[in-house]
């Protein structure tokens, strides 16, 4: 279950996830991330359309080993992959 939100260091699908689907959608990303949208593709890692809660947290993983050039907490939930 996700806490908290972008900015305060905790990033969670349940705040993006706006229909409830346990999943985050292209439309529901571009929606919480316009300026970043580039990346969506980058965090689906098996390429079905939606970013799942093992694939954010595959993604977040990867920002604090310092792959990414933005991590939550820096207002900046995402980053390069």
């Amino acid at each position: 279950k996700a806490e908290g939100k972008c900015g305060e260091g905790k990033c969670g699908i349940d705040k993006i996830d706006t229909d409830k689907d346990g999943k985050v959608s292209r439309a529901e990303f571009d929606a919480a991330h316009p300026d970043k949208a580039e990346k969506f593709a980058a965090i689906d890692a098996n390429g079905d359309g939606f970013v799942d809660q093992a694939e954010h947290d595959a993604h977040k993983a990867a920002a604090k080993k310092g792959d990414m050039e933005g991590k939550c907490g820096e207002g900046k939930c995402g980053g390069a992959a």
